[in-house]
């Protein structure tokens, strides 16, 4: 532990560090993760329809009944997040492709950098959303309660390349 002395400086600065405080500003920050909907604590409405629509699809290749949706839902929403995330992607090296040829001022490239950063993180994370929920249907397909027949196929599913 430090001493005396930078403990109170730490409380000190912490008081500083509480965020907005007027109703506008905490308004604002309130909208910061909903600027490309990544980060977004909601599902978009229209996402809900794609993915009832994609858990049918799968449950009729699967041959399985509406039990295995559960499972299914989760992959379907990371996998809609990791094309939205690399769609994002997509469009800001194009943008920044266009600022390099326009010998753009070095502080727009910079933020596209950034934008390209936050972007990969959240691919990073709907990937890893996607591993785990495709490791949590193979467990399921394997116990003993599925037919052989629907885990057989839910196995050749999962082994196909990723998109």
């Amino acid at each position: 532990m430090g001493s005396i002395r930078k403990q109170e400086a730490n409380r000190r600065n912490a008081q500083n560090s509480t965020g907005p405080r007027s109703p506008t500003g905490r308004a604002r920050a309130s909208r910061n993760a909903l600027k490309h909907g990544l980060a977004a604590a909601g599902r978009d409405p229209t996402h809900a329809s794609i993915v009832g629509e994609l858990v049918q699809d799968l449950l009729g290749e699967l041959e399985t009944t509406q039990e295995q949706s559960p499972e299914l839902l989760p992959i379907i929403e990371a996998e809609i997040d990791l094309l939205r995330a690399r769609s994002i992607r997509a469009s800001l090296l194009q943008d920044l492709v266009n600022q390099m040829k326009e010998d753009a001022p070095d502080g727009c490239v910079a933020a596209l950098l950034d934008q390209l950063n936050r972007a990969d993180r959240y691919e990073r994370r709907a990937l890893s959303r996607r591993k785990f929920a495709v490791r949590d249907l193979t467990r399921s397909l394997s116990e003993p309660s599925v037919s052989s027949s629907a885990a057989a196929e839910g196995r050749r599913l999962l082994s196909r390349s990723p998109a």
